[in-house]
């Protein structure tokens, strides 16, 4: 008799895998970005999960709790974006304020 699955199942991490081919798991706190296609292409549907890249902006740019949540967005933003380019291309987003952060700036490939 076939297990049948259950709604435990659903919340059980999946493997993805990375950019550089290697695979992470969704549990195990890795960047992933993952894409859905779906109507013949008519719809997609991109997610992703940039936690280390904001870790590393956040330490190598020694910002504060609040400039690095605006970094994180940019940084997401801007991964997502560039998951639709064809390659060769980029993409930058910049983001201007009047307060003390001035602006952000990212570039994705």
């Amino acid at each position: 008799m076939e297990r049948q699955p259950t709604r435990d199942d659903e919340r059980k991490p999946r493997e993805v895998v990375t950019g550089d081919g290697r695979g992470a798991g969704i549990a195990d706190g890795g960047d992933y970005l993952v894409r859905a296609i779906a109507g013949d292409g008519l719809i997609r549907a991109l997610a992703c999960r940039t936690t280390g890249v904001v870790e590393e902006a956040r330490r190598r740019h020694d910002t504060w709790p609040t400039a690095t949540a605006a970094l994180g967005r940019v940084l997401t933003a801007t991964a997502l974006l560039a998951a639709q380019l064809k390659d060769g291309a980029s993409v930058t987003v910049r983001v201007t304020g009047s307060g003390p952060l001035g602006a952000i700036v990212a570039t994705g490939e």
